[in-house]
């Protein structure tokens, strides 16, 4: 008589915040394992999704991530990368770097990427934050990441930008 193996409970979030929240909450607890982790980490934007991803979407990410997996393929890569401090609400993206010394170059083009690089370079910009060990709102990054609206992009582009150059003495007034 074959046993069935244990089915993981199926975890279908109703909000981008809340898929985040639960995502760096599997990372830095341990949820995801060592392994998938490490492989999360060295995930190729441009690949076919890796076991490891795949393992991850279906038990964390929303219904329909299929039809934006390199976003997502970035941002589970990323909050690898971060883990296990890798998601604060309200660290906003352009304050951290700013306060971190990420360059203007840099900064430019993460903003301004197209769709097809941006994936690649905000994994770069995690792995940035991750040599500096701090968190990030990653409910900001995967806006950026997923948003389809030019409108609402380019306001969450504009927001990141005010934070990121926004005076030091003003920006620790928000804290």
């Amino acid at each position: 008589m074959m046993s069935n193996p244990i089915q993981p409970t199926v975890i279908k979030p109703k909000s981008l915040a809340r898929t985040v929240e639960l995502l760096s909450g599997a990372f830095a607890s341990g949820e995801v394992g060592a392994s998938d982790a490490a492989h999360l980490k060295l995930t190729e934007i441009h690949q076919r999704p890796s076991v490891a991803f795949l393992r991850v979407a279906y038990r964390y990410l929303p219904e329909r991530w299929e039809n934006q997996t390199r976003p997502w393929m970035a941002i589970t890569s990323g909050i690898a990368w971060m883990s296990p401090r890798s998601h604060q609400g309200g660290l906003s993206v352009g304050q951290v770097l700013a306060e971190h010394g990420y360059s203007e170059t840099r900064f430019e083009r993460l903003l301004s990427a197209d769709p097809t690089i941006f994936p690649m370079l905000l994994v770069r910009t995690a792995y940035f934050l991750a040599t500096k060990q701090t968190p990030v709102d990653w409910i900001e990054f995967a806006h950026l990441a997923l948003e389809q609206d030019q409108v609402e992009l380019e306001r969450i582009r504009m927001t990141i930008a005010r934070d990121f150059y926004r005076p030091r003495s003003i920006r620790h007034k928000r804290i």
